[in-house]
């Protein structure tokens, strides 16, 4: 069942994706070849005006093949005599840019909408928690170097020169979950700030390093159709925040070791799907958010490398040279893999 929920979520994630190129694409009149849902050998298609629907066999993808679009060039092997005015270079530029960011931003809007839809039924939202101590563990490393329930957390610095100064609790315990080394925290007690040094223990319960200080809950907080918007636009942008802030750390070349691939997602899937529909339904707009923030990255082979590309061809007046084009492709989709499999192996031992 919880593959079943696994293929679920990444066809229903692709399939927005896909269809926010696809519809942009033919408001702008570019001729579509095909949209297909999952890469490989063909399982269904079929052909509706000039655009063929197809459901390939493996469902990690999909492709929108639109004419004069080099990237899904080999996707395709239909040959059609396409008017130069119905092809990617023949739109003006913003045209293609919003092609190109329109599977982001519905994967954006799924989000809003799954979460929003959340809370409104659920009729209730509970806020991030705020950095502030509420309890010491007895016994625990906290206890030891003297945290005291009403401390406020200001600054977390870690063993390699990382400082953390948390927005909220939920900021700080994803960015410390994985951290085994020193931590230097720095709090305000009684109006002073105190300095307290203390190195985490692996908890095998939660699969966390952790110190031993649990925080004031998150403020609950009634929802109404007036202000479901609001609280759904705080809670996304609060993980955009983190994932945009762990991108930051990944370009730096740290927080390598909290890399999940497919394998972590299929194993936070089945936990999600284990705790119910609604669980589900959070990881789904979680893992939406993800892939449109990540998308956005300036590699040519994902939605913002390529429109860096198309920026570049419009202020220079001229083309891309295709060689380097698919040079830097190549590169790129190298890069992904190698991040694909390194994540994935980081997931294996993670479970073993």
């Amino acid at each position: 069942m919880s593959f079943i929920y696994f293929i679920v979520l990444i066809s229903v994630i692709v399939t927005v994706h896909e269809l926010g190129h696809l519809l942009a694409a033919k408001k702008f009149g570019v001729y579509c070849h095909e949209f297909s849902i999952g890469i490989g050998p063909k399982l269904f298609s079929k052909k509706f005006k000039e655009t063929t629907y197809s459901i390939r066999l493996f469902p990690i993808g999909g492709f929108v093949a639109m004419a004069g679009d080099n990237e899904n060039a080999l996707e395709t092997k239909v040959e059609v005599n396409v008017p130069f005015h119905r092809t990617l270079q023949g739109i003006k530029t913003y045209q293609k840019i919003i092609i190109m960011l329109a599977g982001v931003m519905m994967n954006f809007i799924l989000s809003i909408l799954v979460v929003m839809s959340l809370l409104i039924v659920n009729k209730v939202h509970i806020k991030a928690p705020l950095p502030i101590v509420d309890e010491v563990v007895a016994g625990s490393v906290a206890s030891e170097v003297g945290f005291l329930k009403g401390d406020k957390i200001l600054k977390v610095e870690l063993e390699n020169g990382v400082v953390i100064k948390p927005k909220n609790g939920t900021e700080m315990v994803a960015f410390l979950a994985s951290e085994r080394g020193l931590r230097t925290y720095t709090v305000l007690r009684d109006q002073q700030e105190i300095t307290l040094n203390v190195t985490p223990i692996y908890s095998s319960e939660t699969e966390t390093y952790v110190v031993g200080i649990r925080l004031v809950p998150g403020e609950k907080v009634k929802v109404t159709m007036l202000n479901a918007f609001g609280y759904t636009m705080e809670y996304l942008l609060d993980n955009a925040n983190l994932i945009f802030k762990a991108i930051g750390q990944l370009f730096l070349g740290r927080g390598l070791q909290n890399l999940s691939g497919p394998v972590g997602i299929y194993n936070a899937t089945a936990k999600a799907s284990d705790l119910g529909f609604t669980s589900f339904l959070s990881m789904l707009a979680l893992i939406s958010l993800n892939i449109g923030i990540a998308n956005l990255l300036p590699l040519p082979i994902l939605d913002g490398g390529r429109v860096v590309i198309t920026l570049l061809e419009s202020i220079f007046k001229k083309p891309i040279n295709k060689k380097i084009e698919m040079a830097l492709m190549s590169i790129s989709m190298i890069l992904l893999l190698m991040l694909v499999i390194y994540s994935t192996y980081r997931d294996i031992i993670r479970l073993s």
